[in-house]
């Protein structure tokens, strides 16, 4: 989820200032910065109203996910 670090960062906050504005833990914002996890409905929700932007804008693209998953495939030879 790239987009949401690029929004929290011009937003200027930390992980851990998100985390207090949207009632998530750092680790959770984490993962979902590095697409280890999807976020629910109602947690995206809570983060876009916390960053002051429109929800679709930090919704994982599942185009690039897919993508990063072939390229992780192609480095194991696979």
């Amino acid at each position: 989820m790239n987009n949401l670090k690029d929004i929290r960062k011009k937003a200027g906050l930390t992980l851990e200032a998100l985390s207090l504005k949207c009632e998530s833990s750092k680790g959770g914002l984490h993962d979902l910065e590095s697409g280890v996890s999807q976020p629910t409905i109602a947690r995206a929700y809570r983060i876009a109203n916390a960053l002051g932007v429109d929800v679709y804008r930090i919704w994982p693209d599942k185009s690039s996910r897919n993508r990063k998953k072939r390229v992780a495939i192609k480095k194991k030879g696979v």
